[in-house]
């Protein structure tokens, strides 16, 4: 529920950014991956009815494209502000008659695993007007080492939470970002003609780490603004244990060090993470 929220919320106020940045244009807004419900366009078409606003709903499944089509005719809000394209989010090109001001997303799983958000954005985020918006507008991954007999639920898994003030544990030992999403990087990743790996990052591990610690992906998302999810407040943003197989991670000496790269094809999930020895140039990948 509160991941909705917040990805609502965002979008509105992105929106509302837009109007005040493109004063006197109407507002062109990209839903890529909409899905068979459209949850962040549907509500705010009444709010906006008065308002000079233009969706387009972007999905590759026909089905959804007409289950979207149907809902909009049975309340009534079927009219020329909305278009719906049956379309791969990851080929799409913006008409050139109408300028795109806003693109929002919600195409992922936690951690970026799988889905095609990153390649989506990719795409659609260097066809925005100058000044134009994202939404989410950031997305973080940073890897910790971390108990996780400490950690909610234990054993890497976590319940959807019902309350929202649960934290991570405290003990945690932060290793540095993995990944940062936004829209200048999307552009620049377009722009370097980045089509399977992203550029590496290096990550160091301490000097002294304990056995019964294992490695954590924790995502944060901000939609827009103010608007954030973190960690334990929607299943996008539950720790994800990486799986490391056990005889490497014994194996891993203490101050050596990870590259970490991620593909960006949503069949491929996260990428390996290459070990570096701190007295050896022999790699060791999974």
């Amino acid at each position: 529920m509160r991941r909705t929220v917040v990805y609502f919320r965002g979008l509105y106020h992105a929106i509302q950014e837009a109007q005040q940045r493109f004063p006197g244009e109407a507002i062109h807004i990209l839903y890529a991956g909409c899905g068979p419900f459209a949850p962040l366009c549907l509500p705010l078409l009444p709010l906006l009815a008065e308002e000079a606003v233009h969706f387009t709903l972007l999905d590759v499944h026909a089905r959804a494209i007409e289950s979207v089509e149907s809902i909009l005719a049975a309340l009534q809000l079927k009219s020329t502000k909305v278009d719906c394209v049956v379309c791969d989010a990851t080929q799409y090109q913006n008409p050139r008659h109408r300028s795109l001001h806003v693109v929002v997303s919600e195409t992922m799983q936690r951690a970026l695993e799988k889905e095609p958000q990153v390649a989506i954005l990719m795409n659609t985020a260097p066809q925005l007007t100058a000044g134009g918006l994202m939404v989410p507008e950031m997305i973080s991954v940073d890897a910790v080492l971390t108990d996780l007999s400490q950690e909610l639920g234990g054993n890497g898994f976590v319940a959807e939470p019902s309350a929202h003030a649960l934290k991570p544990w405290s003990g945690r030992i932060p290793l540095g970002r993995i990944l940062e999403v936004d829209r200048e990087r999307a552009c620049a990743w377009f722009a370097a003609g980045i089509s399977s790996h992203l550029p590496p990052v290096k990550i160091a591990l301490p000097s002294v780490m304990a056995a019964q610690y294992s490695l954590v992906l924790a995502t944060t998302i901000r939609t827009f603004g103010a608007h954030v999810l973190r960690e334990y407040e929607s299943g996008l943003t539950q720790p994800l244990k990486y799986p490391v197989p056990a005889p490497i991670w014994t194996a891993i000496s203490p101050g050596c060090g990870f590259n970490a790269e991620r593909l960006t094809a949503c069949s491929t999930g996260w990428p390996l993470l290459i070990l570096l020895t701190s007295d050896s140039a022999t790699v060791t990948s999974w």
